[in-house]
């Protein structure tokens, strides 16, 4: 029985609050007192550079400095400006510091014989670490809000106690700059230690490997990317010209550019691989281009780091993929490329395009069964997926004509290429300059050469050049569908000379 007068309910609710707030804290002092370790730690080290120990200190100067770069006369940012640029150093200093020094510290720390336990503090799973720190997320977007109102009314009432006191700037900014430095030390190093968990805390075989040279001040690339930095920096350095010569393959898809890469492949002077798409406008993940030419991990990623523009970033891949090679010709096949030639021949004057054209109805066939066609859900033999295939090759066609009278562009039939193909060869090789090459004519089979372009043998291929798929519309093509055909573009195949009138 309690004593009278006593609320023994609530006394019991106060000590187990007083407990579990008391366990807080003294956690919250531990892992204080180790960041404090690690931070002396790392400063010591003599392999951290004079930029991020500049960081570090000039955020903490800032906060003593009787003078503010934002004005107090600004609501909110002007009486929080010290704890923003404190944690905006300390932030940066950290990104500044390679990881790998942090983490030798950290372990070396992890090391050291628990005080009170006498043995190494226990390791949590993975779950646990993710979930302790998801949380922290929450919990430190609610404190880093309420510190920075406390901020605000605390130098409200410095101001007005100050008023009152003391009338030294000096002695009233010290002050100030003390509480400033307490609390937005606090506040920087919960979220930093928030950041750091949440990108190391994840299991490593979902976290892609870390790139050469990640470990330094973030930059342009790393804050917007490849494509908006390159455009920012157009606006602020002269377009480049390049006088290499790269040879560039493009035409609608299924018209037979990735054969024609696979002959050009076999001469014994030329480099070609799978598509790279770097003369596109969104250029595919770089760890996917190494994946796909063999090249060590983050190299292509380093190259778009170091390039001022999607121009040089080309460069510097050419240069990259033909040291390798050993070849001196590179060959870059994407069918898209046909929408690239503004480009292509206004930063490389001295490259030549190769447009394949194939019979649009025999693509037209091929396309509706392609799984990356975009057909929205349409049935591939219904009349509107017919339409929507037709206007592709037309897009595509039409888009690569422009430049037919360009001295460095040039059309090469399919039909031509497989009916014809020394001829077609010839002609194709003197419009390179390059030497013939009988090899061109080893008829390299399909399986093989394609291989090497991750792309498989179609099932209508029997491993050669073959013409198997030359007219294949007129078994597949209903009377109604030829007539859609011949009504959208009719006249195009006309132009082309794959018909000479509107009767077939």
């Amino acid at each position: 029985m309690g004593s009278p007068g006593i609320d023994t309910s609530r006394l019991r609710r106060s000590i187990l609050w007083a407990e579990v707030v008391g366990s807080h804290l003294r956690a919250a002092a531990i892992g204080l007192r180790r960041r404090a370790r690690l931070a002396i730690r790392v400063a010591r080290d003599r392999r951290v550079s004079w930029l991020a120990r500049a960081l570090a200190v000039s955020g903490i100067v800032y906060g003593f400095c009787p003078f503010d770069l934002v004005p107090d006369s600004v609501p909110v940012l002007g009486h929080s400006d010290e704890v923003a640029i404190l944690v905006l150093g300390l932030f940066l200093a950290k990104r500044a510091i390679p990881a790998d020094i942090i983490g030798e510290h950290s372990a070396f720390l992890d090391t050291l014989p628990n005080r009170r336990h006498g043995r190494p503090p226990a390791r949590k799973t993975e779950a646990e670490v993710a979930a302790r720190h998801i949380a922290r997320l929450y919990s430190v977007k609610t404190v880093f809000a309420a510190l920075l109102g406390g901020i605000v009314v605390t130098e409200l009432t410095l101001r007005k106690l100050f008023q009152l006191s003391l009338s030294s700037i000096v002695t009233r900014d010290a002050v100030y700059g003390l509480l400033t430095l307490f609390v937005g030390s606090a506040t920087a190093l919960a979220v930093l230690d928030t950041y750091a968990a949440l990108t190391n805390a994840r299991p490593a075989a979902k976290r892609a490997p870390r790139p050469a040279g990640r470990n330094r001040l973030p930059g342009l690339f790393d804050i917007m990317g490849y494509r908006r930095r390159w455009q920012i920096l157009s606006l602020v350095t002269p377009a480049r010209v390049f006088e290499s010569a790269p040879v560039v393959i493009g035409g609608c898809g299924r018209s037979g550019t990735t054969l024609l890469q696979a002959i050009l492949s076999n001469h014994p002077a030329i480099f070609s691989g799978p598509e790279s798409t770097v003369f596109l406008t969104r250029v595919t993940h770089p760890g996917e281009i190494d994946r796909r030419f063999g090249l060590p991990d983050g190299r292509t990623e380093r190259l778009e780091r170091l390039s001022r523009s999607q121009a040089e970033f080309v460069e510097l891949f050419q240069r990259e993929i033909l040291r390798r090679s050993g070849k001196t010709v590179w060959v870059e096949k994407t069918p898209k490329n046909v929408w690239r030639l503004d480009f292509i021949f206004a930063h490389f004057p001295n490259a030549r395009f190769v447009h394949v054209i194939r019979d649009g109805r025999d693509v037209a066939c091929s396309l509706r069964r392609q799984t990356w066609m975009k057909l929205d859900g349409l049935d591939p033999a219904s009349p509107d997926a017919l339409l929507r295939c037709i206007d592709y090759w037309i897009a595509d066609v039409e888009a690569g004509r422009k430049y037919r009278d360009h001295p460095r562009y040039i059309e090469v039939g399919y039909l031509d290429l497989v009916t014809d193909t020394e001829r077609t060869l010839r002609r194709l090789m003197a419009f390179l300059g390059a030497d013939w090459s009988p090899q061109l004519l080893e008829s390299p089979r399909l399986e093989e050469t394609l291989a090497k372009f991750n792309r498989a043998p179609g099932k209508n291929d029997n491993g050669l050049i073959h013409t198997t798929t030359v007219g294949r519309w007129r078994s597949e093509f209903s009377e109604r569908e030829r007539a859609i055909f011949k009504e959208r573009a009719g006249a195009l195949l006309i132009e082309l000379g794959f018909e000479a009138d509107s009767d077939w």
